[in-house]
């Protein structure tokens, strides 16, 4: 999944194959992005030819990217004679943990750097990897970020229940058996309070903004740690506990994900995350 900023322009692309090989289309594809939330065409607009082969772009306007949402996005082309439909998904989210170029500029040895190893793309990818990696641990969202969920009646004591994720900041929709409720939906400390009763029967949506509204430096500085971590690849094999040294014949015991409490093996991240987590435990 490809995230993007809210009421920032970007540009989507996608590469057309045939048998695993890019192959361009016959005749011009086209493509369509629709807001999940509400249904509505972000836009249709026109598709670039890119000079790599079998690759179309499309460039969406910040005027048209203004609200937190999770958008579908389908391309149609004929490829090898054949029409093709290719569905992605794209992630509007208040902001990133860190930059690119925060990432990007990570020193390592021998005065290079992580842009100077990895391409935009794979750096792109991990960003990606670590928010989603260190929010499913923390329990909440690190920016503001947009969340559709089925409400399990069984859970909402009376007419009011807190959703899957903390930090609301505003409900965006909720629906009861597919009928909007209007001018009745409040919030918080975290809490929806519904219209009314309901019985499992019903069923209840609810959308709603959710996350700090800014990532803390801690955050900021040991997910860039976590990402240069995955990024690198150590002269350690990932399954070894402990080394030795020949010359001096001591033992160093390595910190392991699974083991003393270690989630991912990186001390200071681990350490983080366990002081900032709002998980609970299930008795």
């Amino acid at each position: 999944m490809e995230r993007v900023v809210v009421n920032r322009s970007f540009t989507l692309r996608k590469t057309f194959t045939s048998d695993g090989v890019a192959a361009d289309p016959s005749g011009t594809p086209t493509v369509a992005v629709v807001r999940r939330s509400d249904g509505a065409t972000v836009t249709t607009g026109s598709v670039t030819d890119e000079p790599e082969a079998g690759t179309w772009s499309i460039t969406v306007a910040a005027g048209a990217n203004t609200m937190l949402d999770t958008l579908d996005v389908t391309w149609t082309a004929t490829v090898g004679g054949h029409a093709q439909t290719y569905r992605d998904v794209v992630e509007v989210a208040g902001g990133f943990v860190f930059t690119l170029a925060e990432l990007k500029g990570i020193k390592l040895e021998r005065g290079a750097t992580l842009g100077d190893r990895f391409s935009t793309a794979e750096l792109t990818a991990m960003r990606t990897t670590v928010e989603d990696a260190l929010e499913r641990e923390l329990g909440f969202a690190l920016v503001p970020r947009y969340a559709r969920e089925v409400v399990d009646v069984d859970r909402v004591n009376g007419y009011v229940f807190q959703p899957a994720y903390p930090y609301v900041s505003a409900i965006r929709s909720l629906t009861v058996d597919g009928v909007l409720m209007t001018g009745t939906v409040l919030q918080g400390n975290g809490y929806a309070y519904l219209p009314g009763r309901y019985s499992a029967s019903q069923a209840v949506v609810i959308a709603y903004e959710h996350g700090l509204a800014a990532p803390e430096p801690e955050a900021r500085q040991n997910a860039l740690l976590l990402a240069k971590t995955w990024l690198q690849s150590g002269p350690v094999d990932d399954r070894t506990t402990q080394v030795s040294s020949p010359d001096t014949g001591l033992t160093a015991v390595l910190s392991v994900p699974g083991r003393g409490g270690s989630i991912w093996g990186v001390p200071s991240v681990d350490s983080w995350v366990q002081r900032r987590t709002l998980k609970v435990g299930i008795a």
